[in-house]
């Protein structure tokens, strides 16, 4: 019963990483998917290597320098790089990282230095070749995050602080809470109270599913999708589809 219950568990959690929304995963599930995260990696949790951002409205990692020092080293990644250029007041540089197997990988890092002189320039070059080595090196071992070099220069994402031995999300690093709201469980997992409110993403879709008892692989295959990403229909007219076509999988209750 109890492995049951895990397994429901697991496929809750599995389903709001796919919709790439940690907000959603209640406190516990959240530190979990942090640590298993650094050590699918081989990265050590305690030094932090991510912190939470808010991104196009959900809450995501990103990678702190942390995590691009210790993945060069545990994958032996080299890295050379280019001349820098300077094109109408922006300075970029290519940085080329190579593995142990001949693998090759290429990003460019830039940064706009105008008029700057001095020191604040030459902060402003090496911020750009930075920028370039953590890019690459994250690109080259498979990792689709951002830096933190990067963090500041993206339009709406806002760092978020979050406990890191309890999941708790604390508050918007610049203060603006009002754009992020901490579930304090897992929709996927919470009862459903009176009448149902529209849908609006996929994920809602998803963990609608859940909470109803229907399986996400059957999901699916009843939507025609092998993967969900794949899938662009009218989520309230699929769920209506859901709910008069499918019958949800019986979950069986534990005992103490």
């Amino acid at each position: 019963m109890q492995d049951q219950e895990l397994t429901t568990q697991g496929t809750a959690v599995e389903q709001v990483v796919l919709m790439g929304d940690l907000v959603r995963l209640t406190p516990g599930q959240r530190v979990n998917y942090y640590r298993r995260v650094c050590e699918s990696l081989g990265l050590n949790y305690l030094t932090r290597p991510f912190e939470y951002i808010t991104l196009n409205g959900k809450l995501t990692l990103y990678a702190r320098r942390d995590a691009t020092d210790q993945l060069r080293s545990i994958k032996n990644v080299s890295i050379t790089l280019q001349k820098g250029e300077l094109t109408e007041g922006v300075f970029s540089v290519t940085a080329r990282a190579t593995l142990p197997t001949g693998r090759t990988d290429e990003a460019t890092g830039a940064v706009y230095v105008g008029d700057l002189k001095g020191e604040a320039r030459a902060n402003a070059i090496m911020k750009t070749e930075t920028k370039a080595k953590r890019r690459v090196t994250l690109s080259i071992v498979g990792l689709g995050w951002l830096d933190e070099t990067e963090v500041e220069t993206v339009p709406g994402a806002h760092a978020v602080a979050v406990d890191q031995d309890t999941g708790q999300i604390k508050h918007l690093v610049d203060g603006k809470d009002s754009e992020i709201q901490a579930a304090p469980q897992s929709p996927s997992l919470a009862p459903s109270t009176g009448a149902e409110p529209p849908l609006k993403t996929t994920g809602e879709l998803m963990a609608r599913c859940n909470e109803h008892g229907y399986r996400f692989d059957d999901i699916l295959a009843f939507l025609g999708v092998k993967d969900i990403k794949d899938y662009c229909g009218d989520v309230n007219e699929d769920w209506g589809r859901i709910k008069t076509g499918m019958k949800p999988k019986a979950r069986k209750a534990t005992t103490a």
